[in-house]
């Protein structure tokens, strides 16, 4: 990657995720500013900043639980009633505690 964000590359990887028009979801770690300001410039580039969430990984069962609400909501194209997540405002900063920039 070469330290600069690569939106193509990263939509060929999960593009696989939701393929024959079916829902799929896709989790990205990110474990330093770094990747998390490529993150946010493959989201701006795609236009679904405003979609990316922070989940807490120290509870899997909640992710599990968020992914399942995704799947199910309009947003992902299902057209149910649920209602679409709002994301939650993330702050780079908080989210770095103890990692390495």
């Amino acid at each position: 990657m070469h330290g600069k964000a690569d939106p193509e590359t990263y939509l060929h990887r999960i593009g696989r995720t939701g393929r024959f028009g079916r829902v799929g979801v896709a989790l990205s770690f990110v474990h330093d500013k770094k990747s998390w300001h490529m993150l946010m410039e493959i989201a701006e580039y795609f236009g679904v900043k405003s979609q990316i969430q922070r989940l807490d990984t120290k509870n899997w069962d909640e992710v599990e639980e968020t992914v399942k609400k995704v799947i199910k909501s309009s947003r992902a194209g299902k057209g149910m009633s649920a209602k679409p997540m709002e994301p939650e405002p993330i702050d780079p900063n908080a989210m770095m505690d103890g990692a390495q920039t």
